[in-house]
C-alpha cells in the first residue's frame, strides 16, 4: 500500500517536472532555460538515467527496461510506444520548450 502510495506521488512529481520543464520559457529567459535542459540531460550522462525514474524503478513504480514517458503514455493514453517513439517524445518536449523560451523572448 505505501509503496503503491510512493509510486503514484512519484509518477505525478515526475509529470509535474516535466510539464515545468515545457513551459518554463514562459517565465525564465532563454539562457536559463538552456541551462536546465543541459543539467538535466547531463544526468543521463552521470547517472545512466534520470533521478526521478531511479527512485521510481527502486520502488518498483517503473519496469527497469521502461523508459518514464513510454510509462507515462501507457498509463495516461492507455497507449504503447516502444523506446524510439519515447526518445522521439524527449526530444520534442526539449524542443518546445526552446520554441517556448525563444517566442516568449
Amino acid at each position: 500500500m505505501l509503496y503503491k502510495i510512493v509510486s503514484d506521488l512519484l509518477f505525478w512529481l515526475h509529470m509535474g517536472v516535466i510539464i515545468f520543464g515545457v513551459l518554463m520559457g514562459f517565465f525564465l529567459p532563454l539562457t536559463a532555460v538552456l541551462i536546465l535542459i543541459a543539467l538535466h540531460r547531463m544526468q543521463f550522462f552521470v547517472f545512466q538515467d534520470c533521478l526521478l525514474s531511479k527512485l521510481q524503478k527502486r520502488v518498483q513504480g517503473l519496469s527497469k527496461k521502461e523508459h518514464f514517458l513510454q510509462f507515462a503514455v501507457r498509463k495516461i493514453f492507455k497507449k504503447k510506444i516502444d523506446k524510439q517513439e519515447a526518445k522521439k517524445l524527449d526530444y520534442t518536449l526539449i524542443l518546445f520548450s526552446i520554441i517556448i523560451a525563444i517566442l516568449n523572448h
